[in-house]
């Protein structure tokens, strides 16, 4: 027997006494023991248990083998609450475990006594689906000795992971914007951009964003015009980009016609030899880098690729430097507790704790305090040596939301088809699609016979034509293959969430669908998609119309055949569904076992120009646009392939976000979580006596 760790000690479904004492023990089959002694007392409420004696001497073997089979069915459910009380980091080390164990199963004891339930669970178990083997025995030792095995497949369902995104951009990387960008939002929340990693943007236009929080270095290469700029590292102006306020942890510089016409306010230093400025007050301290975490910066300092200010002049010393060989700045009050530099430009009003100093032989305006000196030049206003310093309130650290690593395979179960290879069998599981019953069926292959695109039974040598479940098609043939570059779909599918095993290209349209794939996902042509969630019922949210047909009928009121019955029961459309996965139009990414940036598969999205996308998207690594994109919905990437310079999103051609018309089924479906619970849902998929 191996032991695997369990928290069942710390919380059980059945609260009775023989539980609680389980809490002081240490190993799964420990705890798994305790925990039916508490269900024991959940056994007596089966039917047939109160018609079946546990004399061992019981003598009509019928009544034994019945009780047999309940404990079976009683190991069955003692295994799905286990299994449901499972954190993610829990069923990581679990899984580990049961893969690493034997082909015939890691053995757990459940019960002893007259009345024995043993249960395995399989080597052949993954994130979504484990597998277990249980047998009841009853009578042990007496004539009417009974035996029953249990072959049961679970579905884990962990539906607390998805992000719940409230800006445009919600980016777990480093970000490289080289096109243009405009979001159209209605609240703040919406017109800002968030990104946990450095910001790097080369000759593009950015409308419609009224802030950026940055936690690395934003690298502002444009004539762009910003609101406002946030950095715990640096910010960087170049050739005349400009925000009305800024904040940083470190630094703020630029150059040209750079400027923080409002507000800069810096824990470091500023060097804005620009005119045009309001207020910039710098602190002029050291101790900024704790929240620092560019590529680049303290941690990995080999690796920067991103702009960032070179730091005070060790000449001058830090505070506000307004002066370069061909540059003057102006202000409209600088504020400091270190020096402030100055050439022929202007300052209104100065309190620095420091010295002003005059470079060459320039001729400011500066009107103020200093708590040092006037040190060189000539200079036209007033300036009061000698005065205490000013107060400043340091820039407090941006934080960027954070969600659960996006992990493909905890979804498997959640999709309404799940596509993957067997050997050289293209098999998909269905699930609550109507007229069609829950279960692994053939897919036809295109390359080997004429029934491509439809589903038989297993039992099938080839799915030709014959024995036909249903087209996963939404009109005639041609929508799916698969080769040795992963799926390919080129046309309509059948309405719902959709799942594929490796890389997926998706082409043309339109799709009612969320893709979900292990690997990367590509789009190609004129591509447009709608969630389920943004579609609904009928493609009609409130009496607005928002799709050009529903998941459930068309919009003319047509019945959709096999329709996703999780989405649409008694007539009203069900937000939640699925996980909560219709809120996306695409998903992407997975992991084995527990998650590491070098163990992370795929998560990349890609859109080709042209693409149309109605619903948010979420890449568990990174998004790549060319050519024209527009997205209706949030973009959250995770960025989980590491903060590496080389691993960025990037932003090429034209990128709409576009969240002012979403219908509620969308930006506010129904809480997919299991609340009281660890946010785990376990199903029985199937059962079957060995």
């Amino acid at each position: 027997m191996v032991p695997i760790k369990s928290p069942l000690h710390k919380r059980s479904p059945i609260g009775v006494a023989g539980v609680w004492a389980a809490r002081r023990q240490r190993g799964a089959a420990t705890v798994l023991t305790a925990l039916l002694v508490g269900l024991a007392v959940m056994a007596s409420t089966f039917a047939v248990v109160q018609y079946v004696g546990t004399s061992q001497d019981q003598s009509v073997t019928t009544h034994a083998q019945t009780q047999a089979q309940m404990n079976a069915w009683l190991g069955a459910e003692v295994v799905r609450q286990y299994l449901a009380n499972l954190t993610v980091t829990q069923r990581d080390s679990l899984l580990t475990a049961v893969q690493a164990g034997p082909a015939a199963g890691t053995a757990l004891t459940l019960s002893t006594g007259s009345d024995i339930i043993l249960a395995k669970l399989m080597n052949s178990s993954s994130a979504s689906i484990f597998v277990a083997q249980i047998t009841g025995t009853t009578a042990v030792g007496s004539k009417a000795q009974s035996k029953v095995t249990l072959d049961v497949r679970y579905g884990v369902v962990y539906k607390s992971g998805l992000p719940d995104p409230t800006t445009a951009l919600t980016a777990g990387m480093n970000t490289n914007l080289s096109g243009s960008v405009e979001v159209k939002g209605s609240t703040p929340a919406q017109k800002t951009l968030s990104i946990d990693g450095d910001l790097v943007s080369r000759g593009y236009s950015i409308t419609g964003v009224e802030t950026l929080n940055v936690t690395g270095t934003a690298n502002l290469d444009s004539s762009g015009a910003y609101g406002t700029v946030n950095s715990n590292c640096d910010v960087v102006f170049v050739q005349g980009a400009s925000a009305l306020i800024v904040n940083a942890r470190r630094h703020i510089c630029g150059s040209g016609g750079a400027r923080a016409s409002t507000q800069a306010t810096a824990n470091g230093s500023i060097n804005l030899a620009t005119t045009g400025n309001g207020g910039l007050s710098a602190i002029g301290g050291t101790s900024f880098t704790d929240t620092c975490s560019a590529t680049g910066t303290a941690a990995n300092a080999a690796t920067n690729t991103a702009a960032t200010c070179p730091g005070p002049d060790p000449a001058r010393g830090p505070g506000v430097d307004m002066y370069t060989s061909s540059n003057s700045g102006s202000a409209t009050n600088v504020t400091t507790l270190a020096n402030v530099y100055i050439g022929s430009g202007s300052i209104d009003d100065l309190w620095a704790g420091g010295d002003l100093y005059v470079i060459g032989n320039s001729n400011p305006t500066v009107s103020g305090k200093v708590g040092g000196q006037k040190i060189g030049g000539n200079h036209g206003g007033t300036v009061t040596p000698g005065q205490p310093g000013p107060s400043i309130t340091p820039v407090s650290k941006v934080v960027v939301p954070t969600s659960t690593p996006f992990n493909a395979n905890d979804y498997r179960t959640s999709a309404n088809y799940a596509f993957y290879l067997s050997g050289t069998k293209l098999l998909v599981d269905v699930k609550d699609v109507n007229g069609v019953t829950d279960a692994t069926y053939l897919l036809g292959n295109p390359s080997a016979n004429a029934g491509y695109d439809n589903i038989c039974a297993t039992t099938n040598t080839a799915c030709n034509g014959q024995n036909r479940v249903m087209n996963v098609c939404a009109t005639g043939n041609g929508c799916i293959t698969q080769s040795n570059t992963g799926w390919r779909v080129d046309r309509e599918l059948q309405p719902g969430v959709v799942w594929f095993d490796d890389d997926l290209t998706v082409n043309n349209g339109p799709y009612y669908n969320t893709f979900v794939t292990t690997g990367n996902v590509t789009t190609s042509g004129s591509h447009s998609v709608y969630a389920p969630n943004y579609a609904g019922y009928s493609g009609t949210v409130g009496g607005t119309a928002y799709a050009p047909g529903g998941i459930c009928t068309r919009a003319d009121g047509t019945a959709i055949t096999n329709y996703p019955s999780n989405f649409c029961a008694g007539n009203a459309f069900k937000s939640a569904a699925a996980s909560g996965l219709g809120r996306y139009a695409y998903a992407a990414g997975s992991f084995t076992g527990t998650y590491a940036a070098a163990n992370y598969v795929g998560g990349n999205v890609t859109f080709a120009g042209g693409s149309t996308v109605y619903g948010y998207v979420l890449a568990g690594n990174g998004v790549t646009t060319s050519g024209n994109v527009t997205v209706h919905g949030y973009v959250v990437t995770q960025g989980l392939k590491g903060k590496q310079s080389s691993n960025a999103s990037s932003v090429d051609g034209t990128m709409v976000i576009d969240l002012t018309k979403m219908p509620s089924t969308l930006s506010d479906p129904d809480d997919p979580g299991n609340p009281g619970g660890s946010g785990t849902t376990v199903t029985i998929l199937s059962t079957r006596y060995l």
